[in-house]
């Protein structure tokens, strides 16, 4: 549905529009939040207020990220599974799902289009029977597949209480989506409105309180999901490799339990005329933990968690720097070069399928300097367009070059 779909800005080094946004502008982002009072209390945010953060472009992300949340209304409804049915819709192996006795919604029954992977979630956390609706719908079988479900809704019924909240969008021409299945326990809508309200103030208090600044090179979003990169400003170069700039990642998904987070990844880059690369690194895990603020956090526990940040940022770039420093070090980098072939060519991501066979094309050559072997990872990169496969590939690269203890 063109309705559904994921916006990207890539900020330029010629961006002159909007170099900082004042802060009191921000507060829009959270006009709506029943956090609002208190989130600004924590903050001590009428002593900021007037203040300005100079990052170009996220005046920008502020506009589009309210823009694109005001096109739904978003509400979370309880319902017992043995009150939700599913109906084959008007596009090819789609459904709607219809909702019964809602317990907490001014309607008390509705109908709404499953979106992203709703449809699956729905046949297979409550019926185990994913594949087997997938079938029943291709192959025109529905009434078979309503049966199955009825009778295994009648064996909920009979079960008790057996509660789940689903996530709805609403739009402007009065349909309802299904975005997503969630718990019924406590949650904290904190929204990517919320999210974007307490990056920039975070970041306004790193600049302020600990000279860091940083700026903003990339960000996607939607109507749930958020994720955007912040390159801290200056750089260190590490002999036989070169320039190393640590990038923070702040991301958000309405839906997930660890809704709100910071993560750290790295861009390690040359200027050589010959071997001119720059390529993106993320780690799984490193030895500084990733901040996380889940659904269930109370407010004062999340500011708890941002005065963390400073602290962060400096032993996570620490850590990553002393594993590209070991990096430099190493004897045999074609060795690495063939182990990061095999990891591609074994991996059972469907996404990477396409792209095997050019990247088995350029990975198949020897090399004798780490310097090459970056120059390879950036040309796999360019041959990559779909972002949560590039996500993935920064993982398989970092893996490659840590360190073996």
């Amino acid at each position: 549905m063109q309705k559904f779909y994921r916006d990207t800005f890539r900020n330029s080094e010629d961006n002159t529009e909007n170099k900082a946004i004042r802060l009191s502008s921000c507060l829009k982002l959270i006009e709506n939040s029943e956090y609002k009072d208190e989130l600004t209390g924590l903050l001590n945010f009428n002593l900021i207020s007037n203040e300005y953060l100079a990052i170009s472009g996220i005046q920008h992300i502020v506009t589009s990220v309210i823009a694109r949340d005001e096109v739904f209304v978003k509400k979370d409804i309880d319902c017992q599974i043995s009150d939700v049915s599913f109906q084959p819709a008007s596009e090819e192996n789609m459904i709607n799902i219809h909702f019964e006795n809602i317990e907490n919604y001014k309607k008390t029954s509705l109908t709404a289009h499953a979106i992203y992977n709703t449809k699956r979630d729905y046949f297979d956390w409550f019926y185990k029977l994913d594949k087997f609706a997938n079938f029943c719908i291709s192959e025109k079988h529905i009434q078979l597949l309503i049966d199955n479900i009825s009778r295994l809704n009648d064996n909920y019924k009979s079960k008790g209480d057996l509660k789940k909240s689903f996530r709805l969008l609403l739009d402007r021409d009065g349909e309802y989506y299904v975005r997503a299945i969630t718990s019924t326990n406590k949650y904290y809508d904190y929204n990517i409105r919320f999210s974007l309200f307490v990056t920039i103030i975070a970041l306004f208090k790193l600049n302020k309180e600990n000279g860091i600044n940083f700026k903003l090179i990339y960000c996607e979003y939607d109507e749930s999901f958020i994720r955007i990169y912040f390159e801290k400003i200056g750089s260190t170069v590490i002999p036989n490799v070169g320039k190393l700039n640590f990038i923070l990642e702040m991301s958000n998904d309405e839906i997930k339990r660890e809704a709100f987070r910071f993560s750290s990844l790295i861009s390690l880059s040359n200027n050589s005329r010959t071997e001119k690369f720059e390529v993106e690194l993320k780690p799984r895990k490193i030895r500084t933990d990733i901040i996380s603020i889940r659904h269930d956090f109370l407010p004062s526990t999340i500011i708890g968690y941002i005065a963390r940040l400073s602290s962060y940022i400096h032993d996570a770039e620490k850590d990553m720097i002393n594993d590209i420093t070991e990096l430099s070090k190493v004897s045999n980098p074609d060795h690495l070069r063939y182990t990061l072939l095999r990891n591609f060519e074994r991996s059972h991501n469907q996404a990477l399928e396409p792209f095997k066979q050019k990247i088995n094309n350029i990975l198949n050559v020897r090399i004798k300097r780490v310097s090459e072997l970056l120059l390879l990872m950036d040309k796999v990169d360019k041959i990559i367009t779909d972002l949560e496969l590039k996500e993935y590939i920064r993982y398989i690269y970092y893996d490659i070059i840590k360190p073996k203890k």
